[in-house]
């Protein structure tokens, strides 16, 4: 299903907007693959000297797609247009096998650049019409794209001349759209067989129990998935607990915002649970609940023996100073969590005081 058929198929979008960045070298073929995207002609096609922008709508979404020029001159201006990235898009000539080892010397500085950590990598192998194009299995070998460990990639063969593998799915937000729990149904029905959507958004949709258990189950079996959003949904301990189930499995869920779910200590617990198995989500959103000391117990346990969990927000959780102190005891031990946030939480002077005592014992944790 292409890029905008996907999008039409969900009704009532709201009015979303998307930052795409288009990168890649001079006469990869990004200006052809923006007008493609745009439905524009590509009969004539001029290099991009600057930058060129491009909004697609389509039932309510809006991708603002940022292609810049990739002649050498220009190249050390892209990090100009890093911030606030939600997909980078990198675009190869699959047919020009010279120049593989500069395109991959750029993408790997792209790579390293903190204003796009974590931003998802589509890349596009294009000019696949051309009798000498390198296939993508091919590039994805030559460029050692499998060694890129730090975010959710993709690569696909595409040609922006025929227009063959361009517009497919990588992001969808559905943000208040009242789906309930039917509505999770139908995306999760969708998410099982999709080997393209890297991210999504079920904020503030009516979603209980019923519905994350559909989402939950199609997450045993999806490869894509990087980030998930169901924050302002009302899926309590029982939809915790689903979720968890499908945390032992999953293998790229790398962020989860489960914020504002009425999720208490048993629904901690059965995300403590999971974590201490779960090798691959890095970043969990469990703000205002209503999870409290026994919660952050359970979860305090589970950072002792997590290795992968970089980030964890409790804001407005009511966990109080022993539940604090339980967190506090497990940093000791962990060496991966950089950011914990605890704001409004009612620990008080003294709290603040026990987590001053353990910075020198955690030399890793950055904010509290």
């Amino acid at each position: 299903m292409g890029l905008l058929d996907l999008l039409r198929s969900f009704r009532s979008a709201p009015q979303q907007e998307l930052r795409i960045l288009l990168l890649g070298l001079d006469n990869a073929g990004k200006t052809t693959l923006l007008k493609v995207l745009a439905s524009e002609d590509i009969t004539h096609i001029t290099p991009t000297q600057g930058f060129n922008i491009k909004s697609v709508q389509s039932s309510g979404f809006k991708l603002n797609v940022w292609d810049i020029g990739g002649q050498r001159k220009i190249r050390p201006y892209w990090r100009n247009y890093f911030e606030n990235t939600d997909v980078l898009i990198y675009v190869i000539d699959s047919s020009d096998k010279k120049r593989f080892d500069e395109t991959n010397q750029e993408l790997s500085e792209l790579l390293q650049e903190e204003k796009l950590s974590d931003v998802p990598l589509l890349i596009f192998a294009n000019k696949q019409d051309l009798l000498n194009a390198a296939k993508a299995s091919e590039i994805t070998d030559g460029l050692s794209l499998h060694e890129i460990r730090d975010r959710r990639w993709q690569i696909q063969g595409c040609s922006a001349h025929t227009k063959e593998g361009v517009k497919t799915l990588t992001t969808l937000i559905l943000f208040d759209n009242e789906l309930g729990d039917k509505g999770a149904q139908h995306i999760a029905n969708a998410l099982t067989s999709n080997r393209t959507l890297m991210i999504l958004s079920l904020k503030r949709n009516q979603i209980g129990p019923e519905g994350v258990q559909y989402v939950a189950n199609a997450l045993t079996r999806n490869t894509a998935l990087i980030r998930l959003a169901l924050s302002a949904n009302n899926i309590g301990d029982d939809g915790a607990q689903h979720l968890a189930n499908a945390l032992t499995s999953n293998t790229t869920l790398i962020k989860l915002d489960l914020s504002h779910n009425g999720i208490r200590s048993d629904g901690a617990q059965s995300i403590a649970n999971a974590l201490t198995s779960n090798r691959v989500l890095t970043v969990l959103n469990l703000s205002c609940n209503d999870i409290r000391a026994e919660g952050a117990r359970h979860l305090a346990d589970a950072l002792t023996r997590n290795t992968t969990l970089t980030t964890l927000e409790l804001s407005r959780n009511d966990i109080g100073l022993r539940g604090a102190q339980n967190l506090a005891d497990a940093l000791i031990h962990n060496t991966t969590l950089t950011m914990l946030n605890l704001k409004w939480n009612q620990i008080e002077d003294q709290g603040a005081q026990i987590f001053a005592n353990i910075a020198s014992k955690n030399t890793t944790l950055i904010r509290r």
